[in-house]
């Protein structure tokens, strides 16, 4: 039973509740506006060491000792692009920093051949530079190409750079794997590289690839082999 209202009373409640509704939202909007600072001061940190690196590379780039190392790949980049062609080509290397960007990659490597170099160029670049890495690295220790590495190349060219291949493979001591297809060669008796796949063969290090002998299929099942019979 109400004896009495108290009209103060009421409505200093309602105003206590209002306010308490108002103190959330504003601790809710406390909160964001917190967040989106830190989000801000993240975004203005990865500035500066973006900055920072892009910076630092140029200065990596403009020393002797990389210059040096530039102007090697240089040469073995010319020098590979002759023996896969002929001294007629004109080829152009170099190795870059892009202006600063936020998602692409700073590094920029520059290859262009010019002449009579005929189809495949394209991927005729990719090899070489595939090649490059596993000459003068030293983290990995071995190259594998499938065939389509060197669809659309004439089988002169895919011949002569199989055979620039193996010299590297002999100077790095490191292994190469090629997976290649007969009709991409031109392995007859005249061409250097007939020998070296005569020999591979007669030596052990060579496999005859089909459809009943996959080059993956087998080294599973050996390997599987090997582990059940330890």
């Amino acid at each position: 039973m109400i004896l009495s209202e108290n009209k103060v009373y009421q409505e200093s409640m309602q105003l206590y509740s209002d306010y308490s509704v108002r103190l959330q939202e504003l601790l809710f909007q406390q909160g964001q506006l917190t967040q989106a600072k830190n989000i801000n001061d993240s975004i203005e940190k990865s500035e500066k060491e973006l900055n920072s690196l892009f910076w630092e590379a140029s200065q990596t780039l403009n020393e002797e000792t990389t210059k040096s190392k530039i102007k090697i790949y240089r040469e073995f980049v010319y020098n590979m692009v002759t023996k896969i062609y002929s001294p007629d080509i004109i080829t152009y290397f170099d190795i870059g920093i892009k202006d600063k960007h936020k998602t692409r990659r700073p590094l920029e490597v520059k290859l262009n051949i010019t002449g009579e170099a005929g189809e495949g160029i394209t991927e005729v670049k990719k090899n070489i530079i595939d090649y490059l890495v596993y000459k003068f690295n030293n983290e990995l220790e071995i190259l594998i190409q499938d065939s389509s590495c060197y669809n659309g190349i004439d089988p002169r060219q895919v011949s002569n750079m199989l055979l620039e291949l193996n010299e590297i493979s002999n100077q790095v001591n490191k292994q190469a794997i090629v997976a290649i297809n007969k009709y991409q060669l031109d392995i007859d008796d005249s061409h250097p590289v007939s020998e070296i796949f005569n020999k591979s063969m007669t030596d052990g290090y060579g496999i005859i690839l089909s459809e009943n002998n996959k080059l993956l299929k087998k080294w599973i099942f050996k390997i599987f082999l090997d582990q059940k019979f330890k």
